[in-house]
């Protein structure tokens, strides 16, 4: 027996451990049956009481419809008020944990987000990398629209804007964490991608008869979205456009109320100067090298960009140096009327120095535009007063004396941009 023992000693232990643990592991109720799995929030406000709807999800092994998602709402004095009387309603207790976009509606642009987001910064659960969008809509419409998109709406935002990462059309990613320092930081100010959702009026101006703008129909040749007044259109010839859209727009928030609804373009300008940015489309009108182009509308594809900022205070001035280096390659000729045909060879590098030179003033043009509505507009959108605080504090102060909340008057952006060619 004892020999029968040591020599199988190893299949009787997994026999006792499998007779003991397996029944127990079989019987064991999944934490679903108490306890909502949460991937995304909407919070909205209206006559002065919040709306929180969550949408929930229920792991399933074969999915092939929305039967796993759940968009429960209720209404409060607060945003804990209503996540806790979800938690009653749906007797279970409400998880954070996987929740990965937190969107905002209109009706809380009087509100200091702050405030509204006091409660999950105290919550150890969710995680300070959750993503913050702002609607110009209703934040629950959002989720429900988005819905129709994606078996996980929340995974369909997070993805949209995680793609856009990188690109200089769109604005940078903002999370519960950078919201919480650009709060807290000298200038205040943080800024929101904004999200648009098609209306039910939307729809049916889309569809009642063609539009009147004469915009180009097509899409952004490195998000793959529409832009401007861009559409497409069903077989019967019925204009189509996307129930949700991401236009490149931004909403800035000044301590944590929102001041400002920023272009695209804007948008784009500030994007140059963001260390993350990577890539993007340059679009250039008129262009004659006396080579290959003449009187040509191109697009030019940014593959790689690095951008360096280096600060000096100076004379009572704060002087801001960037340099800007950009590895292009020509996307599209959309015309020209110099036909070559050499021109059409992908391998080739037709980035002539007049070419070169319309794509380094379209690039600092933007740059320059946006940082003289930043300006006049007060809004301190690049944190140039967290840099020179950094660089310079004693410099600084002098400064502040001097200037006060004007400080923005005497910031001299210095522009030094190399283009070169992708290979």
């Amino acid at each position: 027996m004892k020999n029968f023992i040591k020599t199988h000693r190893y299949a009787l232990f997994l026999m006792i451990f499998f007779v003991i643990f397996l029944p127990m592991t079989i019987f064991l109720p999944a934490q679903t049956d108490n306890r909502a799995i949460v991937t995304g929030i909407s919070i909205d406000k209206k006559d002065g009481k919040y709306n929180v709807a969550l949408q929930l999800i229920t792991p399933q092994s074969n999915i092939s419809n929305n039967e796993n998602l759940q968009i429960v709402e209720d209404e409060g004095e607060s945003v804990y008020g209503c996540i806790k009387s979800l938690g009653i309603k749906l007797g279970k207790f409400v998880g954070l944990e996987h929740a990965n976009i937190l969107i905002i509606g209109e009706g809380l642009k009087d509100d200091d987000l702050m405030n509204v987001f006091e409660y999950f910064y105290r919550n150890s659960k969710i995680t300070l990398s959750t993503i913050v969008v702002f609607t110009d809509n209703e934040a629950k419409k959002l989720l429900e629209t988005s819905a129709e998109l994606n078996n996980n709406s929340s995974s369909s935002l997070q993805n949209n804007l995680g793609f856009n990462t990188g690109a200089i059309e769109t604005s940078q990613v903002a999370t519960l964490g950078s919201f919480y320092n650009d709060y807290f930081s000298f200038s205040s100010l943080a800024r929101v991608p904004i999200i648009e959702v098609k209306t039910d009026k939307d729809q049916s101006d889309s569809s009642g008869g063609q539009s009147s703008s004469g915009g180009q129909e097509g899409e952004d040749l490195f998000t793959g979205q529409s832009s401007g007044s861009q559409s497409g259109s069903d077989s019967s010839g019925v204009k189509v456009e996307p129930l949700v859209q991401n236009n490149g727009e931004s909403a800035l928030f000044k301590k944590g109320k929102y001041v400002a609804k920023i272009s695209k373009e804007l948008t784009n300008g500030f994007s140059w100067l963001d260390k993350d940015t990577s890539k993007g489309v340059i679009s250039l009108k008129g262009v004659t090298d006396n080579k290959y182009f003449k009187n040509a509308d191109i697009n030019v594809k940014v593959e790689s960009s690095k951008t360096k900022m280096k600060y000096e205070i100076k004379d009572n001035k704060l002087i801001c140096n960037a340099t800007l280096n950009l590895k292009c390659k020509i996307a599209e000729v959309v015309t020209n009327e110099q036909k070559t045909k050499t021109l059409i060879k992908s391998l080739e590098n037709y980035l002539t120095p007049i070419l070169k030179e319309e794509i380094r003033k379209e690039v600092e043009g933007t740059i320059m535009e946006s940082h003289n509505y930043a300006r006049t507009n007060k809004l301190d959108v690049i944190n140039f007063y967290d840099k020179f605080y950094k660089y310079d504090l004693k410099g600084l102060r002098k400064v502040l004396t001097i200037y006060g909340e004007d400080y923005l008057d005497v910031v001299e952006m210095n522009l030094k941009t190399t283009v070169e060619p992708y290979k």
